[in-house]
């Protein structure tokens, strides 16, 4: 803030927007920002971390238990790519504000 309101940036420094999210497949549905207890009782727990631009940085994934289909790979990569979608939106609104504030 302070760096913007005093004219010291010369150009934005934010290079690509990035968010991470957690996901996991519990009593066979996929659930975005798993809490405590949908956690610990997951078939399958994912970290995604992703761009802007919709490109992968980090996929993480366990099965606990036992092995997990293609399919629920595909659908909570496709549930964590929205939430991380969703996150970065949210970012760019509060720090658009920040700037014209």
């Amino acid at each position: 803030h302070y760096l913007n309101d005093n004219d010291k940036l010369k150009s934005w420094p934010i290079k690509n927007w990035i968010a991470a999210v957690s996901v996991g497949h519990v009593g066979g549905r996929s659930l975005l920002d798993l809490d405590y207890s949908e956690d610990s009782t997951a078939d399958v727990d994912m970290n995604v971390i992703a761009t802007e631009n919709n490109e992968i940085i980090e996929v993480q994934g366990t099965a606990e238990g036992s092995p997990f289909s293609l399919d629920t790979h595909h659908e909570l990569l496709t549930l964590a790519m929205q939430g991380t979608g969703d996150i970065i939106a949210q970012m760019k609104e509060i720090s658009a504000e920040k700037i014209q504030a």
